[in-house]
């Protein structure tokens, strides 16, 4: 039983109980927005875990 839900909780769209493949067009403004708001950067806990983006190493792709 799978779905989309957008960044506010809301159901976009679901499958039903049987195979089933579903599509959804997302809006790229409504998830920057999220994003956005989302303040994950004043949110880390370097006191009680490694951060792990010092060890990150950038690759071409």
């Amino acid at each position: 039983h799978s779905m989309v839900v957008d960044p506010n909780g809301d159901v976009l769209v679901e499958a039903g109980h049987g195979e089933e493949i579903v599509y959804c067009e997302l809006k790229p403004e409504v998830l920057d927005e999220a994003r956005k708001n989302i303040p994950i950067t004043l949110q880390r806990r370097f006191d009680i875990y490694h951060d792990v983006s010092k060890d990150a190493v950038a690759k071409a792709i």
